[in-house]
């Protein structure tokens, strides 16, 4: 059999538009290009724009991590003016972006992921398309429970955020030199009943399934495998200073090495972007080039960030990669977080205990100043350049960049192109071990790509 090229479009189920096209011979994937096929331009949006709103508009980059991006924006624009916040402040932050991350890893597993393994006539799994189907009849009607109980749980971690932040996505709660709202004792109490059911269900349904789905599909943990090397800025920092949960770094050459933000560059070879005068500048005919996505790198090296990568740093994972291994670092991830969470909403200090007014911004001491921190899907990057309280450069870098990278000058391929490279496809027609893999990265293209192409049908098979 000749070479067959395989388009799909669009792969991701929710967040911006992503298609994979991947060449197989003799059923295995020889190369891959990922491409995200939908333009943003927030960093353009944002020029002019005065920085005390930098969060508000950068939050509306993604509905699912709205409030992560208005945290590290609010950790640039903090800097810039060297606002110091208190601890109870960054607990209650931490608060608010726990809940986020709950429901996230939530709607990941049961709503974006557990589709592709489950096949059942209930409506969200409909139309069938895939195959290789494993669970028997018992279980696939638990997961299928699940499913629609996870809606609800997921539910309450966005009510959670509204308690403390006004309104789920893009909260109000989170602004420039404090909080909005200071917690009152009948709002933490609300809080707390809400994560006492959410904790609940992690450990009653998604550690069984995670683990049901680890050993049905234990094959999984040998396929989809990544660089090899992984990058952290640090989840949860419990003071202004830093100091997280799980800690920055990064891993590679089979090493762990403390982290130099300094040292992470983006590249545009194959990214529809050029540069002029010193600014990225859309170009959507670039020759040669396949994605809106960039390609950041560090000391030269692709990356893979998220759950997994923070666990692998941290020490708490094995340093290895594949496609069930992410899916496993997640719930890993999404347990420990509520088992601490728990713990905070049990010691927050009250808003009659401490001072919670927000802190003014001054005057302007570092016009330039980098907001960093782990998120949802991975290590989330904010760079801001002030003018006169005015935004004259704005450049994020997100974990889906870092993940559905393109190559880069040296043409090495993204993480997830890595990945894709070298896996087996049993079945042409239907390549669920791409959708598998490509999905446990969780891809968010909408924070990626920062213009559809007007030519082509949204789902293409094409064969050469």
């Amino acid at each position: 059999m000749s070479k067959i090229k395989v388009e799909l479009s669009p792969v991701t189920r929710i967040s911006g538009l992503m298609t994979v096209e991947a060449v197989v011979d003799k059923n295995k994937v020889k190369e891959a290009r990922v491409m995200g096929t939908m333009y943003r331009g927030f960093e353009i949006m944002m020029q002019g724009r005065k920085t005390e709103d930098a969060p508000y508009f950068t939050e509306r980059i993604c509905g699912i991590c709205s409030l992560a991006h208005g945290l590290v924006s609010t950790y640039a624009v903090e800097k810039a003016y060297a606002v110091k916040v208190s601890e109870p402040v960054q607990m209650l932050r931490n608060i608010l972006l726990g809940f986020e991350l709950l429901q996230n890893h939530l709607r990941h597993f049961y709503l974006l992921g557990l589709p592709d393994f489950v096949e059942s006539r209930a409506l969200p799994f409909q139309p069938q398309n895939g195959r290789d189907y494993r669970f028997n009849m018992g279980e696939t009607q638990r997961l299928v429970n699940n499913y629609y109980q996870a809606i609800e749980i997921s539910r309450l971690c966005h009510e959670s955020i509204a308690i403390f932040g006004g309104k789920a996505p893009h909260n109000h709660g989170i602004v420039a030199g404090g909080v909005s709202v200071a917690p009152r004792s009948d709002l933490v109490l609300k809080a707390r009943s809400n994560l006492q059911k959410v904790n609940t269900f992690l450990r009653d349904g998604l550690a069984r399934d995670v683990d049901l789905l680890a050993r049905r599909y234990e094959d999984y943990f040998r396929l989809g495998a990544g660089p090899g090397n992984f990058l952290s800025f640090g989840l949860l920092p419990l003071t202004p200073s830093g100091n997280p949960v799980l800690p920055s770094g990064v891993y590679y050459h089979g090493k762990a090495h403390p982290l130099d933000i300094e040292a992470i560059v983006t590249d545009i070879k194959y990214s529809w972007f050029t540069q002029e005068d010193h600014e990225t500048v859309p170009d959507p005919d670039k020759p040669g080039a396949y994605t809106w996505v960039k390609a950041p790198r560090y000391k030269g090296l692709v990356m893979e960030v998220g759950p997994l990568a923070r666990g692998v740093v941290a020490g708490i994972y094995p340093p290895r990669s594949s496609t069930m291994d992410r899916i496993v670092a997640r719930a890993y991830e999404t347990i420990q977080v509520g088992d601490i969470m728990a713990q905070w909403l049990d010691t927050i200090k009250l808003e009659n205990q401490v001072d919670w007014k927000v802190k003014p911004k001054g005057e302007l001491v570092n016009p330039v100043s980098v907001g960093a921190t782990e998120v949802l899907r991975g290590s989330l990057y904010h760079r801001l350049k002030t003018e006169g309280d005015n935004v004259l450069e704005y450049d994020v870098i997100t974990p889906s960049e870092w993940n559905f990278s393109p190559r880069d000058q040296n043409h090495r391929p993204g993480a997830a192109e890595t990945a894709l490279t070298g896996l087996p496809v049993a079945k042409i027609d239907r390549p669920v071990e791409i959708y598998r893999t490509v999905r446990s990265f969780d891809p968010c293209i909408s924070c990626a790509t920062h213009l559809l192409t007007p030519e082509g049908s949204l789902q293409r098979f094409v064969m050469e």
